[in-house]
Order: structure tokens, then sequence, then C-alpha cells
């Protein structure tokens, strides 16, 4: 299954208008967190944008892309450099982790 979804995934460029579901958001970003990292930091943050003028200011920093406007939910996943400095690590592995 996994490797089916590998070889069929592709890039949306157009969207249906419909409001995704908070449940199916949420199941998303559970799954989502689930992803293995280093010494369990789970350095990702993620912003759920869907306001339509969010999204326009958005696509401004985004190319001017018309898929940043048109999608019914942009989901922008950040990661925390902070933690692979040093100091950081040992903190989290003298927690236990």
């Amino acid at each position: 299954m996994v490797k089916e979804a590998i070889e069929q995934r592709r890039a949306a460029r157009s969207f249906r208008p419909d409001p995704i579901p908070t449940g199916i958001l949420t199941e998303i970003f559970r799954l989502g967190v689930r992803s293995p990292s280093g010494f369990n930091l789970q350095p990702w943050r993620f912003i759920v944008v869907q306001e339509q003028a969010n999204k326009e200011k958005l696509r401004a920093c985004a190319f001017d892309q018309r898929q940043v406007t048109e999608a019914p939910v942009v989901l922008i996943c950040c990661g925390d450099s902070r933690v692979t400095e040093t100091d950081y690590i040992e903190s989290v592995i003298q927690l236990g982790f």
C-alpha cells in the first residue's frame, strides 16, 4: 500500500471547493505526527490556513501560485531548526527520550 501511494503520487493543481471536515484534518495531523524523528524530537509544527484573506497573503509568498487561494485548506509544515542544537538534544536525552 505504501509503495502504491508513493508510485501514484502527483501534484494537485486544481481542487474542489468543498470544505474539508475538521475530523479529516485532525486525522491527517494525528497520522502525520507519528512520523519518526531523531531522538523523538518531533521538530514539526503545522499551520492550517483556511481564511481566504490569509490564503491571499500566502499566495504572494508562494510565487503567486493560484492553487494556494483555490484550495479549501492550505497545510503548512514547519520545522523547528533549534532541535538540532547540541544543548537542546542533550536536554531531551537527559529527560529520557
